[in-house]
């Protein structure tokens, strides 16, 4: 039994010495502390995992500019704010279908490490490297959480109802009355493109890594269809609603002259800096919505609670689980079956026969 464990633990010291090769000094200078004060082989193996799966998340969300993990440099997670944090535990629940049990140690795993860089590090003026720690906002998932109870927690964060028309109306009518003269001329500039973003994403539920890499050649206005490029670089098809298209084909007609897009520009989705044209970015996207919605209900939302605001409005519209699993690219049934708990009107009428049902007999 000891030569077993003895081998498991080399097994496991082995796999992080593996993967310090990709992190960069701080995450390196944690895992050695931690195996000073002794801890697990076999969960320093766990978090290191985690930790490579956040820093490639944080990369593709454009949260830092840095390609490698390895550079992705401090000031990211001292700047990281709690949305952001929110929207990587939704990555991990919804986007990769990881059980409470797996998101959980996730959640555990960058606590521990926000906490020990936040708290237990010493730079050269004898200061923490940072003291805002995002992670200690965010609490584990309940574990008696059936899949109602989850859907409530979704539902009191997304647009119910027509409340997605009420902000669409909401960017165009109320929004600039509260800006000043300057911000004003540049939300002039861009309210097409920010009005065809928004739009998509409530009429569509596209995640925003697949926006991002929207072409012109992607869309099909005759069918009212995108083809987009999902998770492990998989080619699909989804669909989006009519009006939504009808946005993005009003930004289209602005975009060359605003945006001074050229033709080789097939990006659609583009900003204009420096007096060049450039793709918008992830972060640039999520910025976009969060200062939208800051003003429409006081708190910022992110692209992935639209994706939810759609997945919802389809499954009350259409009561068909197998095409909204197609549409937002879920791999089992299980993960979209959240949608079909927040629907409780049958169960409400329902309870209302119970009281309004005699014995005829």
């Amino acid at each position: 039994m000891a030569d077993r464990f003895n081998r498991e633990k080399s097994i496991h010291l082995k796999k992080v010495n593996e993967l310090k090769k990709e992190f960069p000094w701080y995450i390196t200078e944690y895992i050695e502390a931690k195996k000073k004060h002794r801890m697990s082989p076999t969960t320093l193996a766990q978090y290191s995992r985690d930790y490579i799966n956040f820093l490639k998340w944080l990369i593709e969300q454009d949260i830092t500019h840095q390609r490698k993990l390895s550079d992705v440099p401090i000031e990211s997670f001292g700047e990281l704010r709690k949305s952001d944090a929110e929207s990587y535990i939704d990555f991990l629940h919804i986007d990769r279908e990881l059980s409470d049990v797996t998101v959980n140690r996730n959640i555990s795993s960058l606590k521990s490490l926000f906490k020990y860089l936040s708290t237990q590090t010493e730079d050269a003026d004898g200061e923490c490297y940072f003291y805002r720690n995002v992670f200690a906002k965010i609490d584990l998932i309940r574990s008696e959480e059936d899949h109602s109870q989850k859907a409530a927690t979704i539902a009191s964060k997304i647009f119910q109802g027509n409340t997605d028309k009420e902000f669409l109306q909401h960017m165009v009518e109320e929004y600039p009355r509260q800006l000043s003269h300057r911000a004003l001329a540049h939300h002039q500039r861009n309210i097409e493109r920010d009005l065809a973003i928004v739009s998509l994403f409530l009429g569509s539920g596209i995640r925003v890594s697949e926006l991002v890499q929207i072409t012109l050649d992607d869309i099909n206005f005759r069918q009212n269809s995108l083809n987009v490029l999902r998770k492990g670089n998989k080619k699909s098809v989804i669909m989006a609603t009519k009006t939504s298209l009808d946005d993005v084909r009003e930004f289209l007609k602005v975009r060359k002259e605003k945006y001074i897009a050229l033709d080789n520009q097939k990006y659609v989705f583009v900003t204009k800096y420096a007096g060049k044209c450039n793709p918008l970015s992830i972060r640039s996207i999520q910025h976009i919505v969060g200062k939208y919605t800051e003003t429409f209900i006081l708190k910022r939302m992110s692209p992935h609670k639209f994706r939810h605001s759609f997945a919802t409005k389809h499954w009350l519209a259409n009561k068909d689980q197998v095409s909204l699993m197609r549409q937002l690219g879920h791999n089992s049934m299980e993960t979209t079956t959240i949608y079909t708990n927040i629907d409780i009107t049958d169960l409400e009428k329902q309870m209302d026969k119970m009281d309004e049902y005699t014995d005829q007999k």
